[in-house]
């Protein structure tokens, strides 16, 4: 994946187009750093050594980042990591949240999303279907 920071625009992009890529850069970054205060506190909480919980966190943000531009690109659903096992890692993330108290309005957010989801019968699908 090429890094945003240096990422060229396409010459055909319109400067309106351009703006719109930009917003949801920096839309990204934002909802990264969110997610990273929720899963960091967590983390804490739970008593897991910070240097050890942010590489592991970020390294996770990285490999989903890298792993999954091609079948996003290709709208390719075909299941690596499925909704299914996705939804019952959040289900039980959010259980560990509420047992250490920590509120986590991202995971509030996106769990209804993916219950839904594997709910219309994309549970088999990759995770990734979220997106396509």
């Amino acid at each position: 994946m090429p890094n945003v920071r240096t990422a060229k625009i396409p010459d055909q992009c319109s400067v309106s187009a351009s703006a719109y890529l930009k917003l949801a850069n920096n839309t990204v970054i934002g909802v990264v750093a969110e997610t990273l205060a929720e899963l960091l506190a967590v983390c804490d909480r739970a008593g897991v050594d910070r240097p050890t919980a942010v590489k592991s966190i970020s390294g996770a943000f990285g490999r989903v980042a890298n792993s999954k531009t091609q079948q996003l690109l290709d709208r390719d659903s075909g299941p690596r990591f499925s909704l299914n096992a996705l939804l019952k890692d959040l289900q039980l993330a959010r259980q560990a949240a509420q047992a250490v108290r920590v509120p986590t309005p991202i995971l509030e957010c996106v769990l209804p999303k993916v219950q839904r989801a594997a709910a219309s019968g994309l549970g088999d699908r990759d995770y990734i279907a979220l997106a396509l």
